[in-house]
């Protein structure tokens, strides 16, 4: 289970601040409205890796093909906040390149106001939470003070 966290948890949340990054270098970023005009490759890859957070944290863990929050921390409370849920149908509808839904939602994505200060509370919440036979290296402690770190909003 040491491999699911410190490999495979860890290189989503990766993807995720890789994603910011390829936004900023190509201009993609507007730091004076906050706001991300991502083109479409970079937004699907961004879109993948939340999805795939969304599943991990508030997913059924009753599938055991994917691993869940509550694999590790019974506690974990998986109730997602109706705007996250609102946006995990429009990441699928997104994500579904050859749908009718995909044309009706090119609007701006909530990613600075809401999906990643979303995601960011969450991963450091599930690596304070998580109990000490799940911690068998620093690599979470070092993927949270990361985040903790951050001088803005986004690396």
């Amino acid at each position: 289970m040491t491999e699911i966290l410190d490999v495979h948890f860890r290189d989503e949340v990766f993807r995720i601040l890789e994603d910011f990054q390829i936004a900023r270098i190509f201009g993609c970023y507007d730091s004076h409205t906050n706001r991300f005009n991502m083109p479409a490759p970079v937004l699907s890859d961004f879109l993948v890796h939340f999805r795939i957070l969304f599943e991990f944290f508030h997913g059924d863990e009753n599938n055991e093909k994917n691993a869940h929050a509550k694999n590790f921390i019974n506690s974990w409370d998986k109730t997602a906040p109706d705007g996250i849920g609102k946006w995990k149908g429009k990441t699928d509808s997104f994500l579904s390149h050859l749908s009718y839904a995909r044309l009706e939602i090119w609007e701006a994505w909530p990613i600075p106001d809401l999906l990643y200060p979303h995601y960011k509370r969450l991963i450091i919440k599930f690596i304070d939470e998580l109990p000490q036979e799940h911690k068998t290296t620093d690599v979470l402690e070092k993927l949270k003070q990361m985040l903790i770190n951050e001088q803005g909003r986004f690396i």
